[in-house]
């Protein structure tokens, strides 16, 4: 049988490519597994970080928003315990194989791994904006920040209709750029996925204090 090999304290888990979401869910669904500190994903000679790789790809289609860098959206039909499970299979595989998914922007990654709450840098999040959004609106963002004075007339117009886009009703000036990126990115990557993030932080409440005392012991 090809596929991933997934092992606990119990019996080995085959999860195949094919139905590789549908079964991954499952499995991060047991608390056995999320209990368990063995390498997750032998594989006819891929390890852990091949199934997470696997999952996450399918996982960014289904539930996150944005091209190169993604943030969580909650969607109407998606039932709560699924979120909790993607939490846990985030959690549980960074601890156990040091694996962490990249694409996920930064603010909306550590809150899921931290709590909602956690505070994050208003430079870190300008940055992360920046990243976010298309190539051509990063370079139009990166040009506004170097100048040193009024914008000129064309690049004055372009930042009043990407400003709009994120529901800012006030013009963007030298004076005001940065604290107005501050707050769009503080709303799209903290407050705008605030339920999904959520979510995915319940797991903790019943699973991981007893997943991190077998890992630490």
């Amino acid at each position: 049988m090809f596929g991933f090999t997934c092992i606990n304290d119990g019996p080995t888990h085959f999860i195949n490519r094919e139905d590789l979401f549908e079964e991954a869910i499952e499995l991060f669904s047991d608390a056995n597994v999320l209990r368990s500190h063995v390498e997750l994903g032998i594989d006819a000679g891929g390890v852990s970080r091949d199934l997470l790789s696997a999952f996450w790809e399918i996982t960014y289609g289904k539930f996150f928003d944005g091209s190169a860098l993604l943030r969580p959206v909650l969607h109407p039909n998606v039932r709560n315990e699924l979120w909790s499970t993607l939490g846990a299979a985030l959690s549980h595989g960074y601890l156990v194989s040091g694996f962490l998914t990249v694409r996920i922007v930064f603010p909306s990654l550590v809150a899921t791994l931290k709590r909602p709450q956690v505070q994050v840098s208003s430079s870190i999040l300008r940055s992360c904006f920046v990243d976010y959004v298309s190539t051509v609106e990063s370079a139009m963002l990166k040009t506004a920040l170097q100048c040193q004075s009024s914008f000129p007339g064309d690049l004055q117009s372009r930042l009043n209709s990407f400003f709009y886009r994120f529901d800012c009703r006030e013009q963007p000036t030298k004076a005001n750029m940065m604290q107005l990126l501050d707050k769009i990115a503080r709303y799209e990557f903290l407050t705008k996925p605030m339920a999904s993030i959520a979510q995915m932080t319940l797991w903790d409440n019943s699973r991981r204090a007893g997943f991190l005392a077998e890992v630490s012991g």
